[in-house]
């Protein structure tokens, strides 16, 4: 799969809201609950997303779920697994309907926009992915600011993730912070008046934005059109070069 999250189980895979509540995606829950017998929690399955092992855990009190496994197939909360891959979620009490990514207007009023998180399977690779759980120093900038998640620079080079537009999504923001890290600055490889540069092209190589002159410690907001796009590549220098928090909206 392409896009869509790689999840690795030993048992085919499928995802529930609440307990007795099973469905995908925007399905009313029709019938009301349903008791259930031969329901085992499961803890021989593991789940892996985009490389690194993923334990869905209560939002309120951060216990860990443990998969419960039905007549062969395995379940684990849907708003865990779909906010772990940058999904919004969102739930319906009235209908019953929980809803992934788009929520469908049934108001008449205007469409409200979908942020989506541009994790890894949205930026075709995982390389320079960071969050601010995994590794907070990488993700703060001289000023103090943590982003919760984004691509970090490394010593030395430059870094370039391509985000995946696919022609469906209206625009991609994000934030950009450029630095050079300590060590490039100890070792002269650039010093605090050496500018910094950011280049984003297309699929096709065409140059969409281009800044080469940018000073070290600069924030800058993005928010680039993207639905005539199927790709964006975003070319940065700056070994503590910060893409913060990039997020697809539709």
């Amino acid at each position: 799969m392409s896009r869509k999250t790689k999840i690795l189980l030993s048992v085919f895979f499928i995802v529930a809201f609440t307990a007795g509540t099973f469905f995908g995606s925007a399905v009313n829950a029709a019938g009301g609950l349903t008791k259930l017998t031969d329901v085992y929690l499961n803890n021989d399955i593991s789940v892996v997303i985009n490389g690194a092992v993923f334990n869905a855990k209560d939002p309120q009190d951060g216990s860990t779920y443990v998969p419960m496994t039905y007549k062969g197939r395995t379940y684990l909360p849907l708003r865990a697994v779909a906010e772990a891959v940058g999904l919004p979620v969102d739930y319906d009490s009235n209908t019953k309907t929980a809803y992934l990514g788009t929520k469908p207007n049934t108001a008449g009023g205007p469409v409200q926009d979908v942020y989506i998180n541009a994790t890894p399977e949205y930026a075709g690779s995982a390389e320079r992915y960071v969050t601010k759980k995994i590794d907070a120093g990488r993700l703060t900038t001289l000023t103090g600011k943590t982003f919760e998640f984004g691509y970090c620079g490394d010593t030395g080079r430059f870094m370039k993730p391509t985000f995946l537009c696919d022609f469906k999504y209206k625009r991609l923001k994000f934030t950009l912070y450029s630095a050079w890290d300590q060590k490039e600055l100890e070792t002269g490889y650039s010093s605090p008046d050496t500018p910094l540069a950011l280049e984003i092209t297309d699929e096709h190589g065409t140059i969409i934005k281009s800044i080469k002159d940018l000073k070290h410690g600069t924030e800058l907001e993005f928010d680039i059109d993207c639905i005539d796009y199927k790709s964006l590549e975003v070319y940065c220098t700056g070994g503590a070069t910060i893409i913060g928090e990039p997020k697809f909206v539709k």
